[in-house]
């Protein structure tokens, strides 16, 4: 019997040399390896990760299945028969990188052939924050460019382990709730002083999280 209520499927995009697998190892198992060799096609990884809906709900957990494509032009024939399986995109640039940021119209046009549907869940990852010294890509930018596709949008540093797990954890929780049954939720209680606000997460700035009340 199985010890989640459902599976989410989620690809990893980007030119390479953005970082993806990189990424991918810190959300797995919190590794960061400075000489992790490019993906040859498709790398698969499976996690079981516990979420909250609601306030007053208890947590949810759900298996998550993320497919890291390569990069490379001379693989993407490979990994093309792979876009169907996705319900979800991680779609990754480099902030140092101008040609990694131009490229995210080029894999969005590869969604929209095969798999349109997943662009409804969509997070943009401007990946290598820690090399803000050499930024090409401004956060402006790249948050601009996520509110044209109603995206997601974070700044990460698989170097630092910085936002990845909250980005991460940001679009799966979005999905959980078009696909799980919601909690009910008892709306009669009164406030009081002692009570904490619950809140929207809408995206990340620099500084951490930015929410609505």
């Amino acid at each position: 019997m199985n010890n989640y209520e459902t599976v989410i499927k989620l690809l990893f995009l980007g030119n390479a040399g953005v970082g993806k697998s990189s990424l991918l190892a810190r959300w797995q198992n919190e590794s960061f390896n400075t000489s992790i060799p490019s993906t040859i096609g498709i790398d698969f990884n499976s996690k079981i990760v516990d979420i909250t809906m609601a306030s007053c709900d208890k947590p949810r957990r759900v298996k998550v299945n993320i497919w890291d494509t390569a990069g490379q032009e001379r693989f993407r024939s490979i990994v093309y028969s792979y876009y169907r399986s996705g319900q979800g995109l991680i779609l990754v640039y480099a902030i140092n990188d101008i040609c990694s940021f131009l490229n995210l119209s080029y894999w969005i046009g590869c969604i929209e052939k095969t798999n349109p549907e997943a662009l409804n869940n969509m997070i943009i990852v401007g990946n290598k924050a820690d090399k803000y010294l050499h930024r090409v890509i401004s956060y402006e930018k790249g948050k601009e460019f996520a509110d044209s596709h109603n995206a997601f949008f974070v700044e990460t540093s698989a170097m630092e382990n910085d936002k990845i797990k909250e980005g991460i954890l940001l679009l799966i929780t979005k999905m959980a709730k078009d696909i799980l049954p919601q909690p009910i939720c008892d709306n009669t209680h009164i406030p009081t002083e002692s009570d904490t606000v619950d809140v929207n997460c809408s995206f990340f700035d620099t500084h951490g999280v930015r929410c609505i009340i």
